[in-house]
């Protein structure tokens, strides 16, 4: 776990494993940390064709995929519920989306004429992984309006409503912050994935600074994003 301070935020970092797997790190951190305001997941995702490598892609919405129906026709239903995010923090990670990459001076591509974008819509979440392009299309084609999907935000959606229903309720919101690391089509590679979960990290970190109430930031995103490479998730550490 490494510990910080981002703007006027306090933050603690968490690694975990994928999908499903996620949630036992997740509820231990927030028991150590009862005053969370928010839980923000960050990393890769894979995303729609309008979208490029290295976008990133921001959860209006987070809609389940892990129940789905087959009709006789063996084509995918989706059945799962939509959970539209908090305002607030839609807010805090939607506003100036166009000033990111002008003054982190992020660039996807070494020759810095690739510049990422910033969408913000419906994630589609499982625990499963989607790499087929039968399956991605009739997906699609039930919520064309969609962005992308991933495996971890319908999980930590659980977690918050589970909070919200305790007694007393514990108030808490969730935000899925993803860079677009492939298209869910069969052609999943891993050129993408570092520079994809940079610019997701990069840009949760751009966000909470404006949103703060003070500059102060440290360890800056590119120490963070090394040092994420090398700790594993049983490792606790504070930067001094």
């Amino acid at each position: 776990m490494v510990l910080g301070r981002f703007g006027g935020y306090k933050v603690a970092v968490v690694q975990t494993n994928m999908g499903a797997e996620c949630r036992d790190e997740i509820e231990v951190a927030l028991e150590r940390f009862p005053n969370a305001q928010a839980i923000i997941g960050v990393g890769v995702a894979y995303g729609a064709k309008k979208y490029q490598y290295c976008d990133v892609l921001v959860s209006k919405w987070i809609e389940d995929l892990s129940t789905v129906k087959f009709d006789v026709g063996n084509n995918i239903i989706t059945r799962g519920e939509k959970l539209e995010m908090r305002p607030w923090l839609v807010n805090i990670f939607t506003k100036q989306t166009g000033e990111f990459a002008i003054k982190q001076n992020f660039s996807c591509t070494a020759d810095g004429l690739r510049r990422p974008q910033i969408a913000g819509g419906i994630l589609f979440s499982a625990s499963w992984l989607v790499d087929n392009a039968a399956v991605k299309s009739e997906i699609f084609e039930n919520a064309p309006e969609a962005i992308g999907g991933e495996m971890e935000g319908w999980v930590l959606s659980s977690i918050e409503r589970k909070l919200r229903n305790k007694n007393p309720p514990r108030n808490i919101g969730v935000i899925i912050i993803k860079g677009l690391a492939d298209y869910g089509d069969g052609t999943k590679g891993t050129q993408w994935q570092f520079t994809a979960a940079k610019a997701a990290v990069d840009y949760t970190f751009f966000q909470l600074e404006d949103a703060g109430d003070g500059a102060l930031a440290y360890p800056s995103p590119s120490k963070l994003a090394a040092y994420l490479r090398e700790i594993k998730s049983d490792v606790n550490r504070e930067f001094e």
